[in-house]
This record gives C-alpha cells, structure tokens and sequence, in this order.
C-alpha cells in the first residue's frame, strides 16, 4: 500500500471514528430535544432546615453552582459575582433563581450555611443534605468532586468542578455559565434566557 493510500485510510478511519463517536454521544448523552442529560430530581435541605425541592424552583431560570462555606477562593469569588449579576439584573434578578449547593456536608450544615450566606446576595439559596443525597446530585450533574487532605493536619480542602448550570423554568438543562465572567458579562448572558 502507498503511503498516499495509507494515509487516505487514516483519515478516513479517523473521520468514521469522528462520526460514530458523534452518533454515540447524541444517542448516550443528549436526551430527545438534544438538550444533555444534566440535572434531575433533588430534595436537600435549606439554610433555614427546610426541604427544598427541585420542583420548587419550576417557574424561574435555575443558577446552579455547587461549593462549599470552607473554599478559601473560588467560592466565594463565585457567590459575589452572582450577587453581583443579581443587583445588575434589576427587576429581571427575581425570574433567576441561583441555588448553591454544598459538596462538604460533614461541615456545611444549615446553621453554617445561613451564618455563610450573610455574606452574599439575600435572594441565593444553600443547599445540604446527606452524603448520599449530595452524591446523587453531583452524578446527575456530572460533577467532579475529591476530598484533599492537608497534610500534617485533619483538615481538607475539596477540588470540585466551578461551572454555574443553567436550568430553565421546566427544570431543563439550558448552559453552563463559566466562572470568572465579570458581572456585566454574566447578565448579558442571562438575559439571553429571559
């Protein structure tokens, strides 16, 4: 086989493989409308000790950001922005519903998290439950979350993945939101849903 031959059939492999991965990624990936299989049902308790509901927020645009009260940075940059997104918003802000939920219930309880959410927008809601409630959360978000130990000590820090999920009224996946937009760039984005 020449080499002209022999690299007509690598491309042509690697095109096939393109296409067949692309097929399997619709088919496994995205559900019917093509919107991806992010999110589902939840029932996690508030900074207040109430349940919370996934369907309680039905009606509003979802801001969905997972974290924890002990992040030395991300964190906390992250609530800021969206509160500060929220204030920009105006009269807008009240069809936007941002919801944070903890990946460290051993430490975010609801006590820590309503002393936690003095610090941001009044409008977002703190999200905790049990580890396995959380797991299930995380799964159906498709989060990456990994306890790091600090060493010589008993404390921990948790890497976790920094995206802001975009739901929409229904409770769909609509976007993601990258952090690190500054505020005038994330309500532009926004009012892309409204």
């Amino acid at each position: 086989m020449s080499e002209a031959a022999r690299r007509g059939l690598y491309l042509f492999i690697a095109a096939l493989a393109i296409i067949v991965g692309g097929v399997m990624y619709q088919h496994f990936w995205l559900g019917e409308d093509a919107a991806p299989a992010v999110g589902g049902p939840f029932a996690l308790i508030d900074q207040d000790g109430a349940t919370r509901r996934d369907a309680d927020f039905r009606g509003k645009i979802m801001l969905v950001y997972f974290g924890y009260t002990y992040c030395p940075d991300a964190c906390p940059t992250t609530l800021q922005a969206i509160s500060s997104t929220l204030d920009l918003l105006g009269t807008d802000a009240t069809k936007i519903e941002p919801v944070f939920i903890s990946v460290d219930p051993a430490r975010d309880t609801p006590e820590q998290l309503k002393t936690y959410a003095t610090n941001f927008h009044p409008d977002i809601v703190y999200l905790t439950g049990a580890q396995d409630a959380l797991d299930k959360v995380e799964r159906s978000y498709h989060v990456y979350v990994a306890k790091v130990k600090q060493s010589g000590t008993d404390d921990y820090l948790i890497d976790h993945s920094s995206v802001i999920y975009v739901m929409g009224r229904d409770g769909r996946y609509l976007g993601q939101i990258p952090t690190g937009l500054p505020p005038k760039a994330m309500a532009a984005s926004l009012k892309g849903y409204l």
